[in-house]
């Protein structure tokens, strides 16, 4: 697939407002969704972004290095007219890579004639195949609102060859931190304060069984890509994960209770997890 160039950049002096990660550009045209953005600062800096949405003229811009130390009105704003790409090519084999394509092995940046968009070609939903085998958890804010199925990645606590995190039990007003990785950019620590502690209430996966599980409504702003991160408290222990945000209140998010938690790790921590499921066609040996 080649890039297909929309137009020429368009620049514009100046945005209206930063709120967290997102930069609001007023007065835009031509302006599409998911396009790359680049953003320059007074001192040179260039961050790259994306296009979240466009409402009539305003254009929200999701700042992938984030938006600390941006003055919205001293910026300069390039859409470019094309989604995120990259070059491709053999420079990419045993080279250490950011989210972005850029080199953080000290090696120098991947050159290449030929340059693919890093989403690839947008897929008809009428062609995808129905997922028929859910991973039922147990817990209904997961299995109502986020479901897990057969192939999907899941959320983990660690690296490679680090300890995991310690759990933790939380509070109403208690403050700690949320990472995440938004936009598919670099790991992000966010403050975070449990503003509310609910029990949501709902149907499995199935719809045949209710279903209420303990929820903490968190005040933080978050980003796609922070959905599965661990919420800590000032300690360092994981008190919940966090699974959806609010996109009518930028600064909403919801997380599971440890708790919640606890339903699931349990039977993994003593060694009574359940069965792997059947990776059906997708593996064969």
């Amino acid at each position: 697939m080649t890039v297909n160039r929309l137009r020429v950049p368009l620049l514009y002096t100046g945005a209206n407002r930063a709120e967290g990660p997102l930069l609001f550009v007023a007065g835009v045209e031509n302006v599409g969704w998911d396009e790359m953005v680049e953003v320059r600062l007074p001192s040179g800096e260039a961050r790259r972004g994306l296009v979240l949405e466009v409402q009539r003229d305003v254009a929200v811009v999701q700042v992938l290095q984030g938006t600390a130390g941006i003055s919205p009105a001293d910026v300069a704003v390039s859409f470019e007219g094309h989604p995120m790409e990259v070059a491709v090519g053999a420079g990419w084999l045993g080279r250490v890579w950011n989210g972005l394509g850029e080199p953080i092995d000290g090696g120098p940046p991947m050159l290449g004639e030929t340059r693919r968009p890093v989403a690839g070609r947008a897929l008809n939903p009428t062609a995808r195949d129905v997922p028929r085998e859910p991973v039922i958890t147990g817990v209904s804010a997961i299995d109502a609102l986020t479901t897990l199925v057969r192939g999907q990645k899941l959320p983990i606590f660690s690296s490679a060859g680090l300890p995991a995190l310690e759990l933790g039990e939380a509070s109403v007003d208690e403050r700690g931190a949320l990472f995440g990785h938004p936009g598919g950019g670099a790991l992000r620590q966010a403050p975070v304060r449990i503003a509310e502690q609910i029990v949501a209430r709902g149907t499995d996966i199935t719809r045949s069984h209710p279903t209420e599980r303990e929820v903490f409504v968190l005040a933080a702003v978050t980003a796609p890509g922070d959905s599965g991160g661990p919420v800590v408290d000032s300690d360092g222990r994981v008190v919940g994960v966090m699974f959806a945000y609010d996109i009518s209140r930028q600064t909403t998010a919801y997380a599971l209770t440890r708790g919640e938690l606890d339903a699931v790790l349990g039977p993994v921590l003593a060694g009574r997890a359940p069965h792997d499921p059947s990776t059906g066609e997708c593996l064969s040996d």
